[in-house]
């Protein structure tokens, strides 16, 4: 095999990893098709701009103030009485509607074609169910987080630091996690798992551009679903329900004073967030491409956060690129008794 062939063919044994979206995660629900009673059903339907109309309606009548919004639709930021603000972002990975469905047996939500879209729009219903029943927190929806948080960018940029003493984002999949990013401050973490939740870490939310710059310790709580970002994601309605419950006790009880940002001293990316692509095709050898966003930080420029988005987001095009590339170097190479492929 020649220098050049084996530079892009590997051994076998390596295992496309990602740090948000394992594909252990991707298992084909199958669930039952029954009516859909779940209040909140209708704000998984809607395009972003409908869904933040529908969160204006709501907390229009619950006795919010005129929210400060970005006028190309980036972001909507209600001030609250209670000094916790909650995070949710209105976009999705998915560019159609979904068809909603329920399996009233186990309370999941799930949509048959076209992904559900509970990332995040779980996160948007919870906002909806806690400023329905009174509490009046501050409220920022943010669009755009699926392309890089471009709504969180906009808002620290329009927004002065509000007065909170604390920030929930409502993004994180499955049940009890609670994953601070790069704020790295004890004290808060003890009075976010007195709650129930347990620590864990994730990649990059809205929260990881607005707490740094705000200077205020933030948290991105479980809210039920999963399998983000493919055709059979769905919410355990229950496990949301619970997550919801927590937020309120927190709302009824708020602490007194601030949780501080404090930046971690070293962020490990190699250790979270290493992709390693793989691809098996009618060969018997595996082509492995290893990228970091350290690597493409060094190389292009920009920070390692923006670069790890770029990778998640990116991911499925970067794969068939990849894999074009590789099958025209292979291609290229005639037919001849010293290619060992």
């Amino acid at each position: 095999m020649s220098d050049k062939t084996t530079s892009v063919l590997a051994d076998a044994n390596t295992n496309l990893t990602l740090a948000r979206y394992s594909l252990s995660d991707y298992k084909i629900p199958l669930f039952r098709k029954g009516k859909v009673n779940f209040k909140y059903a209708f704000l998984f339907e809607g395009n972003s701009t409908e869904v933040m109309f529908d969160i204006y309606q709501l907390a229009m009548s619950n006795g919010y103030a005129k929210p400060l919004y970005s006028p190309s639709g980036e972001y909507m930021y209600f001030k609250g009485d209670i000094a916790i603000m909650l995070v949710a972002h209105v976009d999705t990975a998915h560019s159609k509607k979904p068809v909603i469905k329920q399996d009233n047996k186990r309370n999941i939500l799930w949509s048959t074609k076209n992904g559900l879209g509970a990332d995040d729009r779980a996160g948007v219903a919870a906002i909806a169910e806690i400023i329905g029943v009174g509490l009046k927190p501050h409220i920022l929806l943010c669009n755009g987080e699926e392309s890089g948080c471009i709504g969180a960018r906009a808002a620290v940029r329009d927004i002065a630091k509000p007065n909170v003493n604390l920030i929930i984002e409502l993004d994180r999949k499955g049940v009890d996690d609670a994953v601070f990013y790069e704020c790295d401050n004890p004290e808060f973490e003890k009075y976010i798992e007195s709650f129930g939740f347990k620590s864990s870490w994730g990649t990059f939310t809205d929260i990881s551009v607005l707490c740094p710059r705000w200077g205020i310790a933030g948290v991105n709580l479980s809210i039920g679903y999963y399998n983000a970002h493919s055709e059979y994601e769905y919410l355990k309605i229950d496990e949301w329900k619970k997550t919801v419950d927590r937020v309120k006790q927190m709302l009824q009880n708020p602490p007194g004073e601030q949780f501080k940002y404090i930046e971690m001293r070293k962020y490990n990316y190699r250790r979270y967030s290493l992709y390693d692509y793989d691809y098996y095709d009618e060969y018997e050898d595996y082509a492995s491409v290893k990228i970091t966003p350290e690597d493409l930080a060094s190389y292009f420029g920009g920070s390692e956060l923006d670069w790890e988005v770029w990778l998640i987001d990116n991911k499925e095009y970067i794969k068939e690129k990849m894999l074009e590339a590789i099958k025209e170097l292979i291609y290229s190479y005639p037919p001849t008794d010293d290619l060992d492929i």
